[in-house]
């Protein structure tokens, strides 16, 4: 990103975002804490049921392969 005047990254300049069939949906933090990994999900649309199991079992995954407990957190619209 040559404007920026730097070699930026898309998630330098606007965070992790989360997408859905290619849409943006929301945007996430990842906190690793010497317990345990907390993912904050923010949503600007509702997800459905298979959706929000989807986020779960990739936190878990994830959880899994850095051998930690996962919480994950959600914000936004319920579906």
């Amino acid at each position: 990103m040559e404007a920026w005047g730097a070699d930026w990254t898309v998630n330098e300049v606007i965070g992790d975002v989360y997408l859905v069939h290619g849409q943006l949906v929301g945007g996430w933090k990842l906190t690793l804490g010497k317990n345990g990994v907390v993912v904050d999900l923010v949503l600007s649309t509702p997800l459905t049921d298979a959706e929000q199991r989807a986020v779960d079992l990739a936190a878990k995954a994830y959880g899994d392969f850095l051998g930690l407990p996962v919480k994950s957190r959600r914000r936004g619209p319920s579906g």
